[in-house]
């Protein structure tokens, strides 16, 4: 039987660590292995949520538009962190603009899967759906995306 790519090689992917192999196992084959090159649109804002990405490894730019429907940088994401929830979660269509810095290893999450996903790791899917509420919250008082500190302290 084919190991699951979480446990070969996606282990220390931020709040996935927190899970043992056989936990890991169980939610392994829902996740694809994807590799960006610098410079890449992932997705723009307004686009159909189709997936939802973990950063192995790499940096991604978060944009996000103005009053004056300007494009501005409102956050980095960087290992261990994600993006792409707010659609999934809220089915919706994006919010944000993401685009690699550099070459940026995710794991890929397609919509089909997340339900599974949220069945299989609920405490992990109540984060990132609190996190969630929260980065809307910000985004509608201060036009901003949930800083990376307080995403990553929201897993421990």
């Amino acid at each position: 039987p084919r190991e699951s790519i979480l446990i070969v090689s996606e282990k220390q992917v931020g709040p996935l660590q927190k899970f043992d192999d056989e936990r890991l196992a169980q939610i392994g084959d829902l996740f694809e292995l994807v590799q960006y090159e610098e410079d890449v649109e992932i997705f723009k804002i307004g686009d159909i949520g189709e997936s939802f990405y973990f950063i192995k490894k790499g940096e991604v730019d978060v944009f996000a538009h103005d009053d004056r429907d300007n494009e501005i940088r409102v956050d980095r994401l960087t290992d261990s962190e994600w993006f792409g929830e707010i659609s999934l979660v809220e089915m919706s269509r994006r919010t944000a603009t993401i685009r690699t810095r550099c070459p940026t290893l995710c794991l890929e999450l397609h919509k089909e899967q997340f339900a599974t996903f949220q069945d299989l790791a609920p405490e992990l899917a109540a984060t990132i759906e609190k996190c969630n509420r929260y980065s809307e919250k910000q985004s509608i008082t201060e036009n901003t995306i949930l800083p990376r500190s307080d995403r990553k302290q929201a897993l421990e």
